[in-house]
């Protein structure tokens, strides 16, 4: 059961905050999100739907930095205001998604790509430390994925690919982890694991999970919050009642 929330700002923790968000793709070009408010506190996971096309993928890079609200809007994040560097941003936000595992084409281990997320980079660049080192190796035997650590991606099935992805995301403990269409493309059984694989992180992780989907099957058991997202607006904001 679900109740309505309306939005507004409230003085909790919060992990992201937006007041009167209005978004255009590019300069001059009409707008494509529109006076968005929406708080998501500490402790709480959401659930975004909507069909293609309607703007959740602008929200989503609205969130990551790679936008900006125009004149007038504000966007916070984890207590902040004044994030000016995308990098910075992304050092404390996991991604994954079906279409950014689209571009680990390269041959390389389940370790190294894992590690690449210290780097926000698409492939491993540069050195590790041992610190770094053992946080992957701990992150890789969090999730069971130890069989799969020094196989190259390119020899996996999609779902061990996208469980590897996941890790990837979760290498620098981030505050908010975003799960963007992350069961597309999945057979059951590797969408059932998966799924697991959320719950548990909602329960033993310190972050934030924010699930992205156009299927309302996707909105899982642990989600305390969900928002409806239509033609660029939000339409509806709901918390469950547990």
């Amino acid at each position: 059961r679900w109740s309505v929330v309306d939005g507004q700002s409230s003085s909790a923790p919060y992990l992201l905050r937006l007041t009167h968000a209005n978004v255009a793709l590019d300069e001059g070009a009409k707008i494509v999100l529109h006076d968005v408010n929406w708080q998501m506190n500490v402790g709480e996971h959401w659930f975004i739907q909507g069909d293609n096309g309607v703007g959740k993928t602008t929200l989503l890079k609205l969130i990551l930095g790679e936008l900006w609200p125009a004149q007038g809007g504000e966007i916070c994040r984890f207590g902040r205001c004044d994030f000016k560097n995308v990098w910075e941003i992304k050092q404390q936000i996991g991604y994954v998604s079906a279409d950014f595992q689209t571009r680990y084409y390269l041959d390389i281990s389940a370790e190294n790509v894992v590690a690449s997320g210290f780097f926000a980079s698409v492939g491993w660049l540069q050195p590790t430390t041992r610190v770094q080192d053992r946080r992957v190796k701990e992150v890789i035997a969090q999730l069971g994925l130890q069989s799969l650590a020094t196989r190259s991606i390119l020899e996996m099935s999609y779902g061990q690919a996208r469980k590897v992805l996941v890790a990837r995301a979760l290498v620098n403990r981030p505050k908010l982890l975003i799960l963007d269409e992350v069961f597309d493309g999945l057979d059951a059984q590797f969408r059932a694991e998966l799924g697991a694989m959320f719950a548990n992180l909602a329960q033993t992780e310190q972050c934030g999970i924010l699930l992205v989907s156009h299927h309302e099957a996707d909105c899982l058991p642990f989600i305390t919050h969900r928002m409806c997202v239509e033609g660029g607006r939000i339409v509806k904001q709901e918390a469950r009642v547990r």
